[in-house]
Formats: C-alpha cells, sequence, structure tokens
C-alpha cells in the first residue's frame, strides 16, 4: 500500500492530541521510532485493567453492554479512564458459575458478558489465571449496526441527529477489531460525544483513509500490517438525518 506522507503527519497529531490530553510526554515521537516510542509511552503510564468476561459475542449487543457498564462508573472512574488509558481483558466464561466467586458491576441481561469496574491488573490475577483469552482468528467484512443510544444523550438537543462510528477492518482478526472497537466506544462516551444523539451507527469499513482537522473523535495507533506506520482505527462523525 503506497504511504500517504501528509496523512501520516496529520495522524500523528492527532495522536499527540489523544497522549497529551492524557498528560503524556509525546516528546518521543519526535525523537525515538514509532515502535519504541509507543512501547516508550505505555511503559510509563499508570494502569488500570478491567475484565469482561464473554460467553457469547455479538457486536450489538456487546456495545449496547458496553455503554450500560459505563453509565455505572462514577465520574471519577471514568476521567480515570482516560487519562490512564485504561485496557480491558476478554475472558471467556460461564457468567452465571462466575457470579457468586467475580464482583460484576454489569451483567448481561442475557447472560452474554459480565463487566468488572477498573481496578489494578493485580486485582485479576485469579481470573486471568483460570479463565481463558478470548482469542478469535475470524476476520470481518463491511458491516452496519445500529445502536439505540436515546438513553445517553440530551433529549433536548438530539433531534433527527445520529453518530456514525467508521472502524477499520482491514487485515484484522476479530480479536484486534475488538480491542478498537472497546477503545471507541468508551473513549466516545467518557468525551460525551453521544449526548446529542439519539442513534450509533457502528459501520465496518476496509480503511479509513481520510481525517479532518478536527474530527469529532479518532483512534489512532500503530498499524499492525506496517508497524513503522500509523493507522485510524476508529472515526467518528455526528450527522443530521
Amino acid at each position: 500500500m503506497m504511504i500517504n506522507n501528509n496523512f501520516q503527519e496529520k495522524l500523528r497529531t492527532h495522536l499527540k492530541k489523544r497522549l497529551d490530553a492524557s498528560h503524556r510526554s509525546v516528546k518521543c515521537l519526535d525523537t525515538m521510532p514509532l515502535v519504541a516510542s509507543m512501547a516508550s509511552i505505555s511503559e510509563h503510564q499508570q494502569k488500570l485493567q478491567t475484565i469482561v468476561v464473554l460467553s457469547n459475542f455479538e457486536i450489538s449487543a456487546y456495545v449496547n453492554n458496553c455503554l450500560i457498564f459505563l453509565s455505572k462508573l462514577t465520574e471519577h472512574a471514568l476521567i480515570d479512564w482516560y487519562h490512564q488509558f485504561t485496557t480491558t481483558i476478554f475472558l471467556i466464561g460461564n457468567i452465571g458459575k462466575l457470579a457468586s466467586s467475580v464482583t460484576f458491576l454489569h451483567i448481561a441481561e442475557d447472560g452474554s458478558s459480565g463487566w468488572c469496574a477498573p481496578a489494578s491488573p493485580l486485582a485479576w490475577r485469579q481470573q486471568t489465571r483460570i479463565l481463558k483469552q478470548f482469542k478469535s482468528m475470524q476476520t470481518l467484512g463491511r458491516h452496519e449496526y445500529s445502536i439505540n443510544t436515546s438513553a445517553y444523550c440530551d433529549s433536548a438537543s438530539s433531534n433527527g441527529v445520529s453518530s456514525v462510528l467508521q472502524i477499520a477492518v482491514r487485515g484484522l482478526t476479530l480479536n484486534q477489531y475488538l480491542i478498537h472497537l472497546n477503545h471507541a466506544i468508551c473513549e466516545i462516551y467518557i468525551m460525551g460525544l453521544l449526548k446529542t444523539t439519539t442513534t450509533l451507527i457502528i459501520k465496518n469499513v476496509e480503511d479509513i483513509v481520510e481525517v479532518t482537522e478536527t474530527p469529532h473523535y479518532v483512534r489512532v495507533h500503530i498499524d499492525s500490517e506496517i508497524p513503522d506506520q500509523l493507522r485510524a482505527y476508529a472515526l467518528l462523525s455526528i450527522e443530521k438525518q
């Protein structure tokens, strides 16, 4: 794939803004190779982790339950989540059998997922030791999912407005896709970007090839196929219907 240097610079600018919003030093992005600089940033950040136990996975149901889970967190916990780039560990298990031994903040009505509040990674040692990690080499094609987000919006300002979240899926396994989807959903919720919309449309696309100077939200990370380049994995636009 031909590298667009102007687009790479734009992505680097957006990545710096995201890191700066979390009080992360971005100097290494200009002085070190990309992979090394991102590793350095990750190494020096304070870490919080949460775990999600899955007994079944369907994208719309997952997003709905992710939003319910986020709505149950305190404002302080949400701010910490954003500043500390909270990581999510996806495990496989029977929610019903685990409910007596794992403190879930939210359990899906159909039992397809259980969500734990963020904590130190040490808090999850037992769970990560006894439960298998969710792994899938399945790939995803282009598809759209519509999520009703009216419960999270300010109805006075949401008339006829929808959010469209593009996720770039080319080359991603379901595992990788879930990481980028989860980060994007959590961050747009924490940033308050669902407060003016009643519908969230998740649109799987091959690639995101253009990003405006001031997007509502963009997730930028190392390109998993070209590690010395950046890639836009998620892009949010807010549109009037």
